[in-house]
């Protein structure tokens, strides 16, 4: 009895360092994979200043790209996740007030943190959808430029990213996706050419490509669950989902009102249809051509 309860100590003990020595490696991983440093070479983007552009960039950031989905309507910044044991995480003040993240931002600096998600000092930023925004055309990455720097200045200091160990330990284990997904592009890749507006799919998969419908579709769009805590599955957009079974006024309807056909309401939380309500018809339209242009997938999520 004696050996086997020494035996039974050692085993224990053995495995109480295997754990010790596991979570310290994970704290290490999530802390590294957080506070990486990226040396961006990054292209001279022209920044316009004529109405017109303004006024572009100001609907490419209310209606397609998703800026005010996090950074708030008035883009002084808001909570985007806080959990005591986890950590926080706030999307900062874009806008010339106090407290903004990017008040003293160059034009370069202002290329650098939305098309490569990497601050001025080289550190990446959480959670900035830069797969998608490392699509922008030049003519569109210059006129959001354009406009974020005309905001009208608000006042607000949100708190800093403040990730805990345990958060540190989930980020290793990739429980929230890529946290920072300047990990994820490819920083040497040119700028994209100009995609002319239009009702037709080219156009549909430009707008698909920088307004966030992969990070929780899927890359294929077959569906996904995305990386957001609580987020619901999110459902198939080939002709092989139920999109199959629209018609075109049915989709653009549902963007416009976060009703679907048979009256399931969409979640605002989770499917941003407060912006992509404010696309344009043709907007909508292209978005509509494209999907359907797709093979149909079999579904990776109702």
């Amino acid at each position: 009895m004696i050996k086997v309860l020494k035996w039974l100590g050692i085993g224990l003990g053995a495995l109480l360092g295997v754990i010790v020595i596991a979570v310290v490696v994970l704290l290490l991983l999530g802390r590294s994979r957080v506070n990486r440093s990226y040396n961006i070479q990054v292209e001279t983007v022209a920044i316009p200043s004529d109405a017109a552009s303004v006024q572009r960039g100001q609907h490419l950031v209310e209606a397609v790209v998703g800026c005010t989905g996090c950074h708030g309507t008035n883009l002084a910044g808001k909570k985007v996740f806080e959990e005591g044991p986890i950590g926080r995480v706030y999307a900062p003040n874009i806008t010339g007030g106090q407290g903004s993240a990017t008040g003293a931002y160059t034009d370069q600096d202002w290329a650098r943190a939305i098309r490569h998600g990497v601050s001025p000092k080289g550190k990446g930023l959480l959670i900035m959808p830069v797969e998608d925004y490392n699509n922008l055309s030049a003519e569109d990455l210059g006129a959001i430029i354009a406009y974020l720097k005309a905001v009208p200045s608000v006042d607000n200091q949100t708190p800093k990213p403040d990730i805990r160990p345990l958060g540190r330990i989930l980020v290793a284990l990739g429980a929230f996706g890529e946290v920072v997904p300047a990990q994820l592009v490819d920083h040497t890749a040119s700028l994209p050419g100009p995609v002319a507006p239009g009702v037709n799919v080219e156009y549909g998969g430009y707008l698909v490509s920088i307004s966030g419908c992969k990070g929780c579709h899927g890359k294929d769009l077959s569906g996904a669950q995305p990386p957001e805590p609580g987020a619901p599955l999110a459902p198939n957009l080939t002709r092989g989902g139920h999109l199959g079974k629209w018609s075109e006024a049915e989709f653009i309807r549902t963007l416009r009102t976060g009703v679907e056909p048979d009256g399931e309401e969409m979640d605002a939380e989770f499917m941003p249809w407060e912006e992509y309500a404010k696309m344009t018809d043709e907007e909508m339209g292209a978005i509509w051509r494209y999907l359907l242009s797709l093979p149909a997938k079999e579904s990776t999520a109702p």
